[in-house]
């Protein structure tokens, strides 16, 4: 009987990591989601300025249909509101120098440093 003790041990500290890895997972989930979406976002709002420079509506138009998801979570994530969304992404990518806005006849324009 105390042959099978170690194995009964082995098995519960196994569960016990597992169970404490998937409650870190999931309380850092909606910030994993938002983290991958503001990524997307980023990549679009650089592949629509290596065209040229774009009006900051027409930015927030190509960001208005972004989706994120995790691949290990059915859990999705969606813009819900594409000019508050713009404002956040492009004033942040601002702050980190990945793109220069402009004013041009009123209307806020971005392009590439």
């Amino acid at each position: 009987m105390l042959k099978y003790l170690p194995y009964v041990l082995l098995i519960a500290a196994v569960t016990a990591v597992l169970y404490a890895w998937g409650l870190y997972r999931s309380s850092r989930q909606e910030r994993d989601l938002l983290d991958v979406l503001y990524g997307k976002g980023e990549r679009l709002v650089l592949r629509e300025l290596k065209k040229g420079e774009r009006s900051k509506k027409e930015l927030t138009q190509a960001l208005g249909g972004i989706k994120a998801s995790l691949f290990y979570s059915k859990n999705r994530v969606q813009v819900q509101d594409p000019k508050a969304f713009a404002d956040n992404l492009l004033s942040a990518m601002c702050d980190k120098k990945l793109i220069v806005a402009g004013r041009k006849g009123g209307s806020d324009y971005y392009r590439l440093p």
